[in-house]
Protein backbone atom coordinates (compact mmCIF):
# COMPACT_ATOMS: atom_id res chain seq x y z
CA UNK A 1 0.00 0.00 0.00
CA UNK A 2 1.33 3.40 -1.26
CA UNK A 3 -1.03 5.51 -0.42
CA UNK A 4 -4.70 5.69 1.17
CA UNK A 5 -7.49 7.87 -1.26
CA UNK A 6 -10.02 9.37 1.17
CA UNK A 7 -13.31 10.83 0.14
CA UNK A 8 -14.98 13.56 2.12
CA UNK A 9 -17.68 14.80 0.64
CA UNK A 10 -21.33 16.44 2.42
CA UNK A 11 -22.40 12.73 2.62
CA UNK A 12 -19.31 11.78 5.26
CA UNK A 13 -15.90 10.23 4.22
CA UNK A 14 -15.19 7.04 2.68
CA UNK A 15 -11.73 5.10 1.87
CA UNK A 16 -10.85 1.83 2.17
CA UNK A 17 -9.90 0.28 5.29
CA UNK A 18 -6.64 -0.99 6.00
CA UNK A 19 -5.75 -2.63 9.73
CA UNK A 20 -2.28 -0.86 9.83
CA UNK A 21 -3.97 2.60 9.87
CA UNK A 22 -7.20 3.25 11.99
CA UNK A 23 -9.32 6.46 10.27
CA UNK A 24 -11.39 5.96 13.40
CA UNK A 25 -9.83 9.56 14.02
CA UNK A 26 -12.29 10.81 11.39
CA UNK A 27 -15.64 9.74 13.62
CA UNK A 28 -17.61 6.59 14.34
CA UNK A 29 -16.50 3.70 11.57
CA UNK A 30 -18.62 2.36 9.23
CA UNK A 31 -17.49 -0.83 7.64
CA UNK A 32 -18.46 -3.09 4.43
CA UNK A 33 -17.34 -4.96 1.99
CA UNK A 34 -16.11 -3.39 -1.57
CA UNK A 35 -15.85 -6.31 -2.77
CA UNK A 36 -15.70 -10.20 -2.16
CA UNK A 37 -13.02 -12.78 -2.35
CA UNK A 38 -13.76 -16.40 -3.15
CA UNK A 39 -12.38 -19.65 -3.95
CA UNK A 40 -13.56 -21.01 -7.14
CA UNK A 41 -13.50 -25.19 -6.62
CA UNK A 42 -13.71 -25.53 -10.52
CA UNK A 43 -11.04 -23.34 -11.28
CA UNK A 44 -9.24 -23.72 -8.26
CA UNK A 45 -8.55 -20.08 -8.02
CA UNK A 46 -8.90 -16.94 -6.34
CA UNK A 47 -11.79 -14.43 -8.15
CA UNK A 48 -13.15 -11.19 -7.10
CA UNK A 49 -16.71 -10.08 -7.34
CA UNK A 50 -18.50 -6.46 -6.66
CA UNK A 51 -21.70 -6.20 -4.72
CA UNK A 52 -24.48 -6.40 -7.57
CA UNK A 53 -22.29 -8.38 -10.03
CA UNK A 54 -23.63 -11.39 -12.06
CA UNK A 55 -19.69 -12.67 -12.80
CA UNK A 56 -16.78 -11.25 -12.12
CA UNK A 57 -14.44 -9.27 -14.54
CA UNK A 58 -12.55 -11.67 -16.67
CA UNK A 59 -9.48 -10.08 -15.30
CA UNK A 60 -10.38 -10.36 -11.67
CA UNK A 61 -10.16 -14.19 -11.82
CA UNK A 62 -7.36 -16.60 -11.90
CA UNK A 63 -5.11 -15.43 -8.69
CA UNK A 64 -3.57 -18.01 -6.91
CA UNK A 65 -3.15 -16.80 -3.63
CA UNK A 66 -5.73 -14.92 -1.57
CA UNK A 67 -3.09 -12.35 -0.63
CA UNK A 68 -2.22 -11.70 -4.32
CA UNK A 69 -6.15 -11.43 -4.97
CA UNK A 70 -6.39 -8.83 -1.73
CA UNK A 71 -3.48 -6.65 -2.96
CA UNK A 72 -4.99 -6.45 -6.43
CA UNK A 73 -8.28 -5.46 -5.23
CA UNK A 74 -6.63 -3.05 -3.09
CA UNK A 75 -4.97 -1.31 -5.65
CA UNK A 76 -7.81 -1.54 -8.50
CA UNK A 77 -10.66 0.31 -6.06
CA UNK A 78 -7.68 2.78 -4.52
CA UNK A 79 -7.20 3.31 -8.34
CA UNK A 80 -10.78 3.56 -9.51
CA UNK A 81 -11.22 6.14 -5.45
CA UNK A 82 -8.50 8.17 -6.94
CA UNK A 83 -9.92 9.02 -10.15
CA UNK A 84 -13.69 9.03 -9.30
CA UNK A 85 -14.26 6.23 -11.15
CA UNK A 86 -17.03 3.75 -10.13
CA UNK A 87 -15.74 -0.03 -10.54
CA UNK A 88 -18.88 -1.64 -11.63
CA UNK A 89 -18.76 1.19 -15.03
CA UNK A 90 -16.88 0.24 -17.85
CA UNK A 91 -14.21 2.88 -16.71
CA UNK A 92 -13.83 0.68 -14.06
CA UNK A 93 -13.49 -2.65 -16.02
CA UNK A 94 -11.01 -1.35 -17.95
CA UNK A 95 -9.22 -0.15 -14.38
CA UNK A 96 -9.27 -3.75 -13.22
CA UNK A 97 -7.66 -4.57 -16.65
CA UNK A 98 -5.11 -2.21 -17.05
CA UNK A 99 -3.90 -3.27 -13.70
CA UNK A 100 -4.36 -6.57 -13.75
CA UNK A 101 -2.09 -6.97 -17.25
CA UNK A 102 -0.03 -4.48 -15.88
CA UNK A 103 1.53 -6.31 -13.42
CA UNK A 104 1.90 -9.53 -15.26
Amino acid sequence: MNEIIIDITDQGVEAMHFDRFNLGFLGKMHITRASEIFFNTDTQDWEIKLPGQDAPYKSAVGFKAYEDARDFEVEWLQECRKHGINPLSEAGAGVCEAIRYGNE
